[in-house]
């Protein structure tokens, strides 16, 4: 058993202890109350420096907005985390969905936390919001939207250790970038507009179609040049900033044609003129500088014969094959005629190629 004198030493030890609490927290509440502002930020970011400086951790802060333009960085990140959203860890996920997104868009909510891991890197995220005044009680700064636009200025930071931020500024992120772009080109929706008496017709259609450029019943050698060309064109945004041009380009075709190119097209701006009659046309409008490409959509052969063929009736060789090509040779008609006569007797092949 203690003795007595051991007794009275703990709670003499108890009683000052106590009172040296006691003193700090009214001298914190007096500082806290009475010293300006500028002295208690001073302590405060002394005392975050001094333990960052010990710390293994390094933190990157991705703010939203880039002065008056959204953060690319911010927009990918914000993505990348929502196809996240299958960690045990995540407990709040904003949702929502655009009239123009065929997909649901996921994204953390405030202050949620997000641990991914990449080349067996733990890589820490997390969304950070910070309340600001509201736009109508203080002056405008018409030079950053984080603080003008919204109420709140948010900022993704993403925490890992010190030794792999080569991995993160050279693999991770641009990785980040890459997953987001794709994953917008998959959710976007192709629309068409209609221009009418040199008006745009402001009611759009989605354009829902399971075929895709390269099943359109073409002249083979025809669809590979347009084909190389459209891919020459989106890939060349920098070929055409550098010769100071606008990227864009202008084809003349058919209806059908338009319609079909369409599936080519993402970010860039492609002008199509259809009409079937082009000998009717203002030359001007074919001059070089006005049309980049010209398509002529002919009468089908054999190799528009095969593509109907598999398009319709899921062939792509059949005993008549060689006959019905020779037929194509000796007789103009249209792709369209011999899809019309493909659907006709779509169940059986052989009735539906006989005619």
């Amino acid at each position: 058993m203690l003795s007595n004198h051991n007794v009275i030493k703990a709670k003499s030890l108890l009683s000052t202890a106590a009172s040296l609490a006691a003193t700090a927290m009214v001298i914190r509440t007096i500082a806290y109350d009475f010293l300006p502002p500028q002295i208690k930020n001073y302590f405060s970011s002394s005392f975050q420096s001094l333990s960052h400086h010990f710390s293994s951790q390094l933190t990157i802060v991705i703010e939203e907005f880039r002065g008056l333009t959204l953060n690319q960085v911010f927009e990918a990140a914000d993505i990348y985390l929502g196809s996240k959203s299958t960690i045990p860890s995540i407990q709040r996920l904003k949702i929502g969905k655009t009239e123009k997104e065929n997909k649901l868009a996921i994204s953390i909510d405030r202050d949620g936390i997000v641990v991914d891991v990449y080349e067996n890197v733990e890589m820490r995220w997390k969304l950070v919001c910070t309340q600001v005044e509201s736009i109508h009680s203080r002056e405008t700064n018409h030079g950053d939207l984080n603080a003008s636009l919204r109420s709140e200025v948010r900022q993704h930071e993403l925490s890992f250790h010190k030794k792999n931020k080569d991995i993160v500024l050279s693999s991770y992120l641009p990785y980040i970038l890459g997953k987001a772009k794709k994953f917008r080109e998959d959710n976007k929706t192709v629309n068409l507009h209609t221009a009418n008496y040199g008006r745009w017709d402001q009611n759009d259609i989605e354009l829902k179609h399971p075929m895709t450029f390269k099943t359109l019943a073409m002249d083979l050698k025809l669809k590979e040049a347009v084909m190389e060309d459209l891919e020459n064109f989106m890939n060349g945004e920098e070929y055409y900033r550098r010769i100071g041009k606008a990227w864009k380009r202008d084809t003349v075709g058919t209806s059908k044609f338009h319609r079909w190119a369409l599936f080519m097209l993402r970010r860039s701006a492609h002008h199509y003129l259809h009409n079937d009659h082009r000998e009717r046309l203002d030359p001007a409008l074919l001059r070089p500088g006005r049309m980049d490409m010209h398509v002529h959509m002919s009468y089908c052969n054999a190799s528009v014969f095969k593509q109907l063929a598999l398009n319709y009736l899921g062939i792509s060789d059949h005993g008549v094959f060689q006959k019905i090509e020779r037929l194509l040779e000796e007789v103009n008609v249209t792709p369209a005629e011999v899809a019309g006569e493909l659907m006709k007797k779509n169940s059986n092949e052989d009735d539906a190629l006989q005619g």
